[in-house]
Order: structure tokens, then sequence, then C-alpha cells
């Protein structure tokens, strides 16, 4: 990585799992990339029996089923040695907030480990790719890589390509928007702090003083109630995608005062 600054180890993390349930499923494989300050980096990859049997839907994505874990170590057979290897260091990844992290936490609590997520900083690049491009699709990790690194991603769906990929993606994107920080800190900073004149957490809504405006996208800028009133496919379209329920609600609530 050339465009970030470590002030502390960043390990890169992604797992191939039983399933999309954070709280009933297993990881099958993972791979943690640690970056040190100096440059130099740090992986173990490697493939566990779940425990539970691996649904035949989620061996179509990633390849790896009950005959190939069979004879795998269990997650508790890693488990001090990668909560050894996470401490003091800061996490990244793609989807890693809302999937891989919450998952990790749950198998750590498993075998009895206490997983404190607040010791760590996390930066995920989905986040900043959703966040900057919200208009974008697709928008999963094959699709970030084409954008930000301008090449195809040959065999996602295993840990370790994935892995690679999303340190090349982080890296690429803090050159992309200058802006940006260039630091954890500062990228976690400005991705989870909501600013006083935000309505929502991610600043899709602004308080200004001329109104309430669009933080993102075509309109950004424009008066909510002028787009209500002008634009209102473009209303809908936002009410039948991903954006968060407090972005919904408040253009509900606001469609019916028009």
């Amino acid at each position: 990585m050339h465009n970030i600054i470590l002030n502390r180890p960043l390990i890169f993390l992604d797992f191939e799992t039983t399933g999309l349930d954070v709280d009933f499923d297993r990881i099958v494989e993972f791979t943690t990339l640690k970056v040190y300050p100096d440059g130099s980096n740090e992986i173990k990859s490697e493939m566990l029996n779940p425990g539970i049997s691996i649904p035949p839907i989620a061996t179509r994505i990633h390849g790896i089923s009950d005959q190939d874990v069979r004879d795998k170590p269990k997650f508790i057979g890693y488990a001090k040695s990668l909560y050894d290897f996470f401490s003091n260091c800061d996490i990244a990844g793609y989807n890693v907030k809302r999937y891989d992290v919450p998952l990790m936490k749950n198998e750590f609590k498993r075998v009895g480990i206490d997983f404190n997520i607040d010791s760590h900083t996390i930066i995920d690049s989905m986040v900043i790719f959703h966040s900057m491009e919200p208009l974008e699709r697709p928008r999963d990790l094959a699709a970030a890589y084409k954008k930000y690194c301008g090449k195809e991603l040959i065999g996602a769906h295993s840990s370790k390509i994935d892995v690679e990929a999303t340190m090349e993606v982080l890296d690429a994107q803090i050159k992309y928007y200058p802006h940006l920080s260039n630091t954890v800190e500062g990228i976690n900073k400005f991705f989870s702090g909501k600013l006083p004149n935000w309505i929502d957490d991610e600043g899709k809504l602004i308080t200004t003083e001329k109104g309430v405006v669009f933080g993102f996208g075509k309109y950004r800028g424009q008066l909510i109630s002028e787009v209500i009133k002008e634009q209102g496919d473009y209303i809908s379209w936002i009410l039948e995608s991903d954006f968060s329920s407090e972005v919904k609600q408040y253009l509900v609530k606001h469609l019916h005062q028009a």
C-alpha cells in the first residue's frame, strides 16, 4: 500500500462462510492480511470445519463443500492465535462492519473469548464505495475493484483473493478521493461521525439555511422539497433501493406534505 499512513498494523479480513446470518452461520475459510507500518505484510489463510453443514447454495458461491472441510480443524483450534494476531491492530475489509467483524465476534464468543471491537478502528471499503458513489451499480467487491483498480477481479469468493483485492481497493480509493484522509483514524472519523447538520447518519439529507437538501447524487445540493415536486421517479427509486430507514421515513413524511 502506498497511499495510506499506518500508525499501527492494519489487518484486512475476509471470510467464506456457511451463510449470511452473522448470529448463526460459521466460518469455513478465513484470510487475514496484516500490513505493518513499514510496508511489510503477513498473511494467514486457513480452511475450517464449521461444525455445521455447508448449504449447497453457499458451496456454489465459494466452492467449499462438507467433504472439503471434513478433516479440517474447527475455529477453536485457531481462536487463541487469531485473537493474539489482532491485538493492537486496526481492521479493514469489504463489508466488514456489517458482516465479517460481527460474525467473527460471535465465533470468538462461542469459544469463550470476548473480542472487544471497540479496541480496533474499523474502515470498510464498501462503506467508502457506497457513500461516495450512491448511484453506482453493481456495488459488490468486483465492481469496486473494476472502478478503483481498473481490473477485472478473477477468482472472487476465495478469501485470499478477496482480501488482497480489498487491500488494493482501499489504497486506490485514497488516491481516487483526494479529500479523504490518508490515515485509518481520519477515514473512520469521516465515515462514522454524524455532523450537526445531517438528518441521517450518512449525510444523505442535510439541513442548510435555504432548507433541507440532498447530500449525494445528481441532485446534490438541491432542495428536497423541489425534487419531490419535479422528480417523483427519483424519489421512488430511493424508496425502493437500499437507503437507510431514516432517509426513507423523511421522504415519505414530506411526500405527504407536498
